[in-house]
């Protein structure tokens, strides 16, 4: 579960990245609003049409994932390119490892995690 609670966090802030980027994008007048609810639709349209996994398209759960992980990457870049390094490599970092823990454990596999208390 920790891994795909982690991708849909990763999925979750990517959306965000792109809205705060549309936002602060270098254009005049009401642009920024319009790149900011634009763009954001678009990553989540193309994520619902590709990547989600009940997505009504032949890609297998393997390729899916590893296109998600490409939209991510993307994400990334474009912090960047933005003049934010250090979110965009922090970003970047917990896509891949994310991506790896995914592909090692196996599809469909979810990492549990076990919440210990005291016992009785």
């Amino acid at each position: 579960m920790i891994t795909l609670a982690t991708r849909f966090m990763l999925e979750l802030a990517g959306v965000a990245a792109v809205a705060w980027l549309g936002a602060t994008a270098p254009v005049d007048g009401p642009a920024h609003a319009v790149l900011a609810v634009a763009v954001p639709i678009a990553l989540v349209v193309a994520w619902g049409l590709v990547v989600a996994p009940k997505a009504d398209n032949p890609l297998p759960l393997r390729a899916r994932e590893l296109i998600g992980t490409g939209l991510l990457l993307g994400v990334a870049g474009a912090l960047a390119l933005a003049g934010q390094p250090v979110p965009a490599g922090a970003f970047a970092t917990v896509v891949v490892v994310d991506q790896v823990l995914l592909i090692a454990l196996g599809p469909g596999t979810a990492v549990a995690v076990r919440l210990t208390g005291p016992t009785a």
